[in-house]
């Protein structure tokens, strides 16, 4: 997945990707045959070679679309797109996760269709800040987000209190979330949550305490931005 291409010829000028950027594309199959005929040109057999050299040609041309393979499919057929990356994120987050999907307007806390996931073809850090992930097929929207490693208190500030803003447990609409917080009640000195107080807020939940913990844990913060 152009692991071999310099990246002078992905980005041959820095203000097609200024720091702070993301940009996305799609492989367009005639400039990967145009690319490969270059490198063969470099040592072109003509007359009673040519044969020879058509044949080497179509074989790394093979092998280039060779991870694209689906039963009774011609890999060539197959869309790749991608993105670019060119950020602070990308050097202080080492492993920041992009997941790429192929569905479009969807809503910040929307879940995915099952299946829309984007196998990733290829990830590599280009330069220090700069992330280059190739997708197998068309990639509409992509949800950025850190290595979801460990999990969080889901409090908020809100108000000059700590706050939180309770999913909904409706299988219709589970984990979606209301605009208005709920106070929740801290111990003296405001470093701690008063439990006990705490039960109260959220009597609803108080004998099932699965309920509660889904209250009061996050996972990690994610960004979610469609392409154009």
């Amino acid at each position: 997945m152009l692991e071999q291409v310099p990246a002078r010829y992905l980005v041959p000028e820095e203000d097609l990707l200024p720091r702070a950027s993301l940009r996305s594309f799609w492989v367009d199959e005639r400039w990967v045959d145009c690319l490969l005929d270059g490198a063969f040109s470099a040592a072109r057999l003509l007359g009673v070679r040519h044969a020879l050299d058509r044949l080497l040609f179509q074989e790394l041309r093979a092998a280039a679309v060779a991870p694209l393979g689906v039963p009774g499919v011609d890999p060539s057929s197959i869309q790749r797109t991608g993105l670019l990356l060119r950020s602070e994120l990308v050097s202080g987050w080492p492993d920041i996760q992009i997941d790429g999907y192929g569905v479009a307007g969807l809503a910040p806390d929307q879940t995915p269709a099952v299946g829309s996931r984007r196998a990733v073809l290829r990830r590599s850090r280009l330069a220090d800040d700069t992330l280059l992930v190739v997708f197998r097929g068309q990639a509409s929207t992509l949800d950025i987000h850190p290595n979801p490693e460990a999990l969080h208190h889901a409090l908020h500030r809100s108000g000059g209190a700590w706050a939180v803003f309770p999913r909904s447990v409706d299988p219709s609409d589970a984990g979606s979330r209301p605009t208005t917080p709920v106070s929740v009640p801290m111990a003296p000195g405001g470093d701690s949550i008063d439990v006990e107080a705490a039960f109260g807020v959220f009597s609803a939940w108080r004998d099932h305490p699965e309920l509660l913990a889904l209250q009061l844990i996050d996972g990690v913060p994610r960004l979610r931005v469609e392409l154009a």
